[in-house]
């Protein structure tokens, strides 16, 4: 079976055991927990285990919290009643609950299937994050406080482990396994006072406390209330919530104390920790946080309402002085060319305080209604019986992009004008990066403008493709793009570097149209431009858009030279993207096009590392090309269970940055449902194919060349079980898509072949297999392929040609052809290399 035939691809780090339990958490990959189909092990905590799991009846991904089978019988009900209360809680800062249920006896809730890091590693990071940073990330924790309190519902063990932040700076409150309605406080369901402790290992010593009271939580986040056992209510998740953002902005937490007597002693003494010295930090935000930890809960602020009320006014005061862009700003004049020219435009109607209303009149011309006619006209006048179909997926799409875009522009040029949240030089930073997205957008739409028969597959990808808005938020990432690679110096060669960028957005978009070689062709002149501006950065990005069409064209050690070379040029220019793209690419190239396992691991290692560097989607982009190759080396080794982990990862890295309805999902849940298959788990292999089939057709279309890959490894599944015709309907399909998509002698174009051929070999119809085997090696013998594909067609055509006796001397050579490529692979081949071995053997031939 074919795994990873395209790119795809984030680890969860699986956390430390908890409970003793008679399940090992691996032993659930892969079964099915009521209507679940587990993926991973996401790790354990006081009650269960939590596992990634996929919603069949939904079509989503679920985290699942398995109750431990001891705990079942004490805590079942509890965790009913609580899960049944949150799911009627539906707040963008609250992790969603969507179920809880029972399956063969376990106990187990399914909720929404949060990724990031917890607020603590993230108040960690280095640099750690401003004060204003921190407000605004507990302030929404705060809002999702708020909204369980207005359900009746108190958390009672908020700390910053059990709040999540995604890369968009979404923050997400989780695990509210303490969670106690305001009529029910500290009792369990017999009356008694709790004593459970809940435990974190993210939590960096707050669980060494010493336990020497009846509690509930974790005890350097509790309140004097908690530690002694007494009713609670929001007021306490209040005084949870004012210790975890002092500690945030302080660095430490407000009152000393190693052991719950202690603690209960300093924070009803108000005994606070002194401020660390040389802390820059307004006294207000420390006066607002102390009334927050007022020992008796009267004396705190009425609601988490009204704190964070407070808290917005300290961080976006009414008026605001700001910096005034100056001639001696550097990162205020790194805009390049026609960016330039576009932000000073936009800063100058930012001075004179107009309103910022113009965002669309910004498209006119780029998809406007007489752009949209011209689109709709070159796809709908395609005659195919599916034009009809492409346009109705292409045309939201761009819609969708263009009032994005629209908004966004609004957006930015209003946190500078009208709220004054942004200073001149960062709206224009922000601005930069969405010229260069509305480049994208006008080049993508010049390309679907000229849509032909041979484009039409591929159109659907030409408006996906389309670059992700969000880097242009990351202001942080934009001012170090900035210092690592400034503009030329002369304005007339930072015009002619944007005018080469707006050229090579056009050629990326005749990529993803499918047009490779029309578009090596015109790369040929860019490539000349850009090393006659001497412009370092420009030239690795020119240089690897150069190595990305020579891969699509199947010119696989072309791509591999000229990768290299962007890669060089990236890394003496800091470009960071550039060069992490192209090592994930290099992984990919080398590592499966070439069947060169060792280097494409290498490369890949490489890749991994120097991702993050990189914003996102880029990250998730190069992450998931090494972990992809990283899997595939594995199971072409035989190690499916590593080579499993590798793609659940690759899989989890590219729904955390695209979402799960993205076409990019498709190749990981394609890798995993092959080695699924190769386990002789095929309900489980075919239900995640299936899947991903239908993934494709709905977002791509269903002539779209990526769904030729789904449907030869259901082919090649078939044919594991003896479903030869079911088989071959697969494997013509997808041939019928590959020869349309990207014509008839591409070396894709060979999967399906194989198939066929097989089909035929068991059949016994060696007219038939003959006829697609020599097709197959012809397409082997003229193009780059990896030396095994080639085999693997020499041994089927010799096997073909057998039956006929003139022919043999030709078999036989081919045969040991096959045999020889094999022998220079055998640790990813072995299986291979003894059929092909045997069948000599026993043909005579030694």
């Amino acid at each position: 079976m074919t795994v990873g035939q395209q790119d795809g691809s984030s680890s969860t780090p699986r956390a430390r055991p908890g409970h003793t339990d008679s399940i090992p958490p691996e032993s659930a990959i892969g079964t099915f927990i009521g209507s679940y189909l587990v993926i991973d092990h996401l790790g354990a905590g006081g009650m269960g285990r939590v596992y990634r799991a996929f919603d069949r009846r939904l079509d989503r991904q679920v985290a699942l919290k398995v109750l431990h089978r001891d705990l079942e019988s004490r805590h079942r009900d509890r965790l009913v009643r609580e899960a049944r209360a949150l799911a009627k809680l539906s707040h963008p800062n609250v992790v969603q609950v969507h179920e809880v249920s029972e399956s063969e006896g376990r106990t187990f809730v399914a909720m929404e299937l949060a990724s990031g890091q917890t607020l603590r590693r993230w108040v960690a990071q280095d640099p750690r994050p401003g004060w204003r940073e921190c407000v605004e990330a507990y302030r929404q924790a705060g809002a999702g406080l708020v909204a369980a309190h207005e359900h009746g519902l108190v958390h009672r063990d908020f700390k910053p482990s059990n709040a999540i932040i995604d890369y968009k700076g979404r923050v997400r409150v989780l695990d509210f396994g303490l969670a106690r309605t305001s009529a029910n406080t500290n009792m369990d369901e017999r009356g008694s006072p709790a004593t459970s402790t809940s435990s974190s290992g993210d939590d960096h010593g707050s669980e060494r406390l010493t336990q020497t009271g009846i509690v509930m939580g974790t005890p350097g986040y509790m309140s004097i209330e908690q530690i002694r056992g007494e009713e609670v209510d929001a007021r306490s998740d209040q005084f949870s919530f004012c210790v975890s953002l002092y500690e945030a902005v302080y660095g430490r937490r407000p009152f000393p104390g190693r052991t719950i007597d202690e603690l209960e002693v300093t924070i009803g003494a108000r005994a606070f920790v002194p401020v660390p010295s040389g802390a820059r930090i307004p006294t207000k935000l420390r006066e607002l946080l102390v009334r927050g930890l007022a020992a008796k809960p009267d004396d705190r602020w009425p609601s988490m309402d009204a704190l964070l009320a407070e808290l917005q006014r300290l961080v976006s005061p009414r008026s605001r002085s700001w910096w005034v862009l100056g001639a001696g700003v550097t990162l205020g004049l790194a805009t390049l060319g026609a960016g330039m020219a576009y932000r000073a435009d936009v800063a100058h109607q930012a001075a004179l305080g107009q309103r910022c209303s113009g965002a669309r009149a910004q498209l006119d011309g780029v998809w406007d209604e007489a752009r949209r006619q011209q689109v709709q006209d070159a796809i709908l006048g395609v005659e195919r019986p599916y034009a009809s179909d492409v346009w109705a997926r292409v045309e939201p799409r761009l819609d969708e992009y263009a009032d994005a875009w629209a908004s966004k522009h609004t957006e930015v040029c209003e946190a500078t004008s009208i709220r004054q949240e942004q200073t001149e030089e960062m709206m224009g930073l922000r601005m930069t990066c969405l010229y260069r997205r509305r480049a994208a957008l006008k080049a993508a739409i010049d390309v679907l403008a000229r849509a032909d028969a041979q484009m039409l597959p591929n159109t659907v990808s030409v408006a996906r493709g389309l670059p992700s808005l969000d880097p242009c938020d990351d202001v942080a990432h934009l001012e170090q793009q900035g210092q690592r690679m400034p503009p030329p110096e002369d304005p007339e060669v930072a015009r002619q570097v944007e005018v080469v960028r707006d050229r090579l957005a056009q050629i990326g978009a005749e990529r993803l149209a499918g047009q490779y070689a029309q578009g090596l062709e015109h790369i040929e002149v860019v490539v000349e431009q850009a090393r006659a501006l001497d412009y370092g950065p420009l030239l690795a990005e020119v240089l690897f858009e150069r190595g990305l069409l020579l891969n699509m064209n199947g010119q696989y050690l072309e791509a591999e030279q000229e990768l290299e070379r962007a890669l060089e040029q990236a890394a003496e220019h800091g470009n960071d993207r550039a060069e992490a793209m192209a090592m994930g690419i290099l992984a990919w190239v080398v590592g499966s096009e070439q069947d060169r396992h060792g280097a494409g691991m290498v490369w890949g290692k490489v890749a991994l590392a120097r991702s993050w560097r990189l914003g996102q989607p880029a990250r998730a982009n190069v992450q998931a090309s090494a972990l992809n190759i990283a899997g595939l080396v594995h199971a072409r080794q035989g190690k499916l269970d590593d080579a499993l982990h590798y793609f659940q990862r690759t899989l989890a890295v590219v729904e955390e940055s695209l979402g799960p309805r993205h076409p990019q999902v498709s190749p990981a849940l394609n890798s995993i449902g092959v080695v699924l298959a190769n386990q002789g788990k095929f309900d489980d292999a075919l239900l995640l194919l299936q899947r991903s089939l239908t993934l494709e057709e709905e977002e791509l279309g269903p002539h779209h060349p990526a769904v030729a890959g789904s449907l030869v490894n259901i082919g090649d599944m078939l044919v594991d079980q003896g479903k030869l015709d079911d088989a071959r309907l697969h494997f013509q399909r997808a041939l019928k898509v590959q020869e349309e998509a990207l014509g008839p002698r591409h070396p894709h174009v060979v999967y399906p072949l194989i198939g066929l051929t097989k089909i035929a070999l068991k059949q016994h119809d060696t007219d038939t297999s003959r006829r697609h085997a020599e097709r197959a090696v012809s397409i082997g013998e003229t193009t780059t392929m990896p030396p095994t594909r080639r085999a693997s067609a020499r041994f089927l055509l010799a096997r073909s040609l057998w039956p006929t006796p003139h022919e043999r001397p030709r078999a036989r050579a081919l045969a040991e052809q096959s045999r020889d490529a094999y022998v220079k692979d055998s640790v990813g081949h072995k299986d291979e290399l003894a059929e092909v071995e045997q069948w000599l053997a026993e043909h005579g031939v030694p």
